[in-house]
């Protein structure tokens, strides 16, 4: 008896059951942070009104804006949609094709480019979902039904794609949520001793969701910080948390990348190992990294609004003169570019023959 499988695709509206959950624990912990500790043992109990009331304003504070950076991660900016990127010609063409080329070039593609993520022949790596190139660290989502630039992970906790466009806030959110739980399960531990000192002997006034509060908030501060400090490590290196995750694979996916030599004017494919491709996309420093992921506006690495991705026509419709746009104008901010230490370890691997394959490239002349 044969079983046919089909891969059921769940509705859209499911992976926001996981945020609202998380946001309704996290009413839950300010209710009983903020009435059993703050209200009825630190302004009731022991007089300090203004550490109570300031507690329950930042913590309730931190909330709102959690949930405001929410909404933005995964309804008004999102993970970022990556331009339709139309094939380009790499190929020498003889004589007799030479006119129909030209003619598919000036119409469908732009002009060759010097360095290119591709298969093993050379060829750019495509999309047959999208029906489009797909670019340096792009991947196609499924679930979202195009390729996202800059693809990070799939948040399962925030019900969002994290790729170029929502990553900051995806940092940011993590950087307050941080914040909101350390305040939470700190201001319990300075207080619950003295509450437990002050009742001595009339009974637990240990509240039992001050201690489910404790152990909530504590344990998942120390997931968050540690998700922290993956991304801040991220971020100095310029890598993704899907890089991260290939390199810990026994068998991941082979990088190649297409060079032109203008000494020869030929394109070489040169393979990268794992740690090679790990750190091909750093910069000079890690500030340049920083700023390429999180943007060049330092002030709004602190304030949770928008994304650092600029807006802008795709295809170079009105910023174009020529016949053929580049595909620095198809791609805008969603131009991946090399290291330049990694452009000098492929110019040093083809020095010493170490590629896969060596072809003649395309001319317009």
């Amino acid at each position: 008896m044969q079983i046919i499988c089909s891969k059921a695709q769940l509705p859209r509206w499911t992976r926001f059951l996981m945020p609202v959950g998380i946001f309704l624990l996290m009413s839950y912990g300010t209710w009983a942070f903020s009435h059993k500790l703050c209200y009825n043992q630190i302004y009731k109990h022991y007089g300090h009104r203004s550490v109570s009331i300031g507690l329950i304003v930042v913590v309730c504070f931190l909330q709102l804006t959690l949930l405001l950076i929410w909404f933005q991660i995964a309804i008004t900016v999102g993970p970022g949609r990556l331009p339709q990127v139309l094939p380009n010609l790499i190929l020498s063409a003889h004589n007799s094709d030479r006119d129909a080329n030209e003619k598919y070039c000036n119409k469908d593609s732009f002009g060759p480019v010097i360095c290119y993520q591709c298969d093993p022949n050379g060829y750019p790596i495509w999309c047959t979902n999208c029906q489009s190139l797909k670019t340096e660290r792009a991947h196609h989502s499924s679930e979202l039904g195009y390729c996202v630039p800059k693809f990070d992970h799939k948040c399962v906790w925030l019900g969002s794609i994290i790729g170029k466009d929502n990553y900051r806030l995806f940092v940011q959110y993590c950087v307050f949520m941080a914040i909101w739980l350390a305040i939470i399960w700190t201001s319990i531990v300075a207080y619950i001793r003295s509450i437990s000192r002050d009742y001595r002997g009339h009974g637990s006034h240990l509240n039992g969701n001050l201690i489910s509060t404790l152990i909530l908030t504590a344990s998942s501060w120390l997931m968050v910080t540690s998700l922290l400090l993956t991304q801040i490590n991220c971020i100095v290196k310029n890598n993704t948390s899907l890089e991260i995750m290939e390199r810990r694979k026994t068998f991941a996916t082979r990088r190649m990348f297409c060079y032109y030599n203008p000494n020869d004017e030929c394109r070489y494919v040169v393979e990268l190992s794992k740690k090679e491709y790990l750190l091909c996309w750093s910069k000079e420093s890690w500030w340049a990294n920083a700023v390429e992921s999180l943007g060049p506006n330092i002030l709004m690495w602190a304030i949770p609004w928008g994304s650092p991705v600029p807006k802008f026509k795709s295809g170079g419709e009105e910023n174009v003169t020529d016949d053929k746009s580049t595909l620095e104008d198809v791609l805008g901010p969603y131009k991946e570019t090399l290291g330049n230490k990694t452009v000098e370890l492929i110019r040093k691997k083809i020095n010493n023959n170490e590629y896969l394959t060596r072809f003649q490239v395309y001319s317009h002349e």
